[in-house]
């Protein structure tokens, strides 16, 4: 049955072992929180193979199990300790299934993780500001990451992204 094959699905992603994985989903297997469990171990061809899953002619449930985990992946991805190869696979699954890239950016620029920010700016992204919420802007010159501020700035920004004073007036 397809839930008997979640457990052998989950260990062949973490060893990455892309070949069982691709056999357990052809065979059926429920995904069960396989995305998640690639992006968070770095399992670059596996989650490759199920994101091949969700652009295939598979039963829209289960092309739905892999889109619906990209935004929770992407957010790991981009987080601290993620992985910079998989948010990049990740994100051309973002962009082609229409998932917003804004919540991301910021992420990424705090870690200073100037590839990413090249990536999710290029892919559209935007740094706006929400509900009180520092920008990624703020956050890289509040923490002194003048390479992060410099691919910023050029990038666009309109002038109402840059408080000249925060909240606590910093």
């Amino acid at each position: 049955s397809p839930a008997s094959l979640v457990e052998p699905l989950r260990k062949s992603i973490e060893g990455d072992h892309e070949a069982a994985a691709r056999m357990l989903l052809a065979a059926g297997s429920d995904l069960g929180n396989a995305v998640d469990t690639a992006a968070s171990g770095g399992q670059v061809q596996c989650l490759k193979a199920l994101i091949e899953l969700a652009r295939s002619n598979a039963p829209k449930l289960r092309r739905d199990q892999v889109t619906d985990r990209l935004s929770d992946a992407m957010r790991t991805a981009a987080g601290p300790g993620g992985h910079d190869s998989v948010a990049l696979v990740l994100l051309g699954a973002c962009v082609e299934f229409k998932v917003d890239l804004n919540e991301y950016l910021e992420s990424v620029a705090t870690e200073g993780r100037i590839d990413l920010v090249h990536a999710l700016l290029a892919a559209g992204a935007k740094d706006k500001r929400e509900k009180g919420n520092p920008t990624a802007l703020m956050m890289a010159c509040s923490l002194g990451m003048p390479d992060v501020v410099r691919i910023l700035l050029r990038s666009g920004l309109p002038p109402s992204v840059v408080d000249i004073q925060d909240g606590g007036g910093a």
